[in-house]
C-alpha cells in the first residue's frame, strides 16, 4: 500500500523489504514471522515489541487492514498476477520464488 500511495518504490520501501514475502496458499507470508507468531492462532498477539516512529505513516493503513476480513485479504492477494501466475505451483507446494519488490509494485501500481 505504501508503494501505491507514493506511486513508486522509494527508499523506505527498499529498506523495509529486507525479508521477501513468500508465495503461500493463502497469500504473502514472511516465514520467520509466521513461525514466530502462529502459536497465537486466533488470539490477540501480545508480544512486547518496540514501536518505531520510522513507520508511523503506515499506522492508519494497518488499522484499516486489521478491520478487513482475513479471507477478503486472501481473495485480494490471489487476484494479483504475482500470485495468480504461480497458482498451480503454489497449491501443489512446488518451490516458487518469493515476491520481488518490482512484482509487488507492478501489482499495486497497475491495479
Amino acid at each position: 500500500m505504501h508503494i501505491r500511495m507514493n506511486n513508486r518504490i522509494d527508499e523506505l520501501a527498499r529498506e523495509t523489504y529486507d525479508i521477501p514475502f513468500e508465495k503461500w496458499q493463502y497469500g504473502p507470508v514472511v516465514e520467520s514471522v509466521y513461525y514466530n507468531l502462529n502459536h497465537y492462532k486466533n488470539k490477540e498477539i501480545t508480544e512486547n515489541g518496540s514501536y518505531s516512529r520510522d513507520y508511523e505513516e503506515w499506522d492508519e493503513i494497518i488499522e484499516r487492514l486489521l478491520s478487513v476480513n482475513v479471507f477478503d485479504l486472501v481473495d485480494i492477494s490471489h487476484r494479483f498476477p504475482s500470485w495468480a501466475n504461480f497458482k498451480d505451483d503454489i497449491l501443489n507446494r512446488n518451490f516458487v520464488e518469493p515476491y520481488t519488490l518490482n512484482e509487488i509494485a507492478e501489482d499495486f501500481l497497475n491495479e
